[in-house]
């Protein structure tokens, strides 16, 4: 497969798609482009996903959650993700969900990415190896609104910038499971746990 240039799904005839409960696409270095509102479209019973991205933003359109009631897993992954839209995630409807934005170029999280997942759901957000440098005092305030049901995992992965709008996370990191978060930059501050840093200007 480390050769694949194209893959046209629609000829798959006898594979019974509208059945397929899990499908992964990635590390695959010479497809240029994965057509994921196209393959989407074809996986109405669809459960699990887990695709390497290839544009720089991804959104409601691609994914479509709401017209696949059974979705409650969704890996994104690769470095050319660059954004993700704040609607998402809207129209996931199961009780236990699994997101993660795995070694990607996001730099940050929109504060309203987590608003349409019902308050009823338990979410498990991974961020691992992706360039998150903070998280903004309002996407913590959604977190700790959900904090019976939300697990953010993957944090210490990324490349966190201890400046002075680190500071609503710094306080946040005590009462969580995450305190071993570090700084990346400024070169300074390489290395030291954020919950270490004092005073930041």
């Amino acid at each position: 497969m480390t050769s694949l240039e194209g893959l046209y799904l629609p000829t798959f005839e006898n594979c019974h798609l509208q059945n397929l409960v899990s499908l992964s696409a990635y590390d695959l270095p010479i497809l240029g482009y994965l057509d994921i509102q196209g393959i989407m479209e074809l996986l109405p019973g669809i459960e699990k996903i887990d695709f390497e991205v290839k544009d720089s933003s991804i959104g409601t359109d691609q994914i479509q959650p709401s017209k696949h009631p059974r979705l409650k897993e969704i890996s994104l992954r690769g470095e050319r993700l660059k954004t993700i839209s704040s609607g998402s995630l809207a129209g996931l409807k199961s009780n236990e969900l699994s997101v993660s934005l795995k070694n990607t170029s996001l730099n940050a999280l929109p504060p309203s990415l987590l608003f349409p997942v019902p308050r009823s759901s338990h979410l498990n957000l991974d961020i691992t190896g992706s360039d998150v440098t903070n998280i903004s005092p309002q996407f913590l305030t959604v977190i700790e609104d959900r904090r019976g049901s939300l697990k953010l995992d993957g944090l210490n992965s990324n490349p966190i910038h201890c400046d002075c709008n680190a500071r609503a996370l710094r306080r946040w990191l005590p009462s969580t499971h995450m305190v071993d978060v570090r700084c990346k930059t400024p070169e300074f501050l390489h290395n030291k746990k954020l919950i270490e840093v004092g005073m930041m200007s």
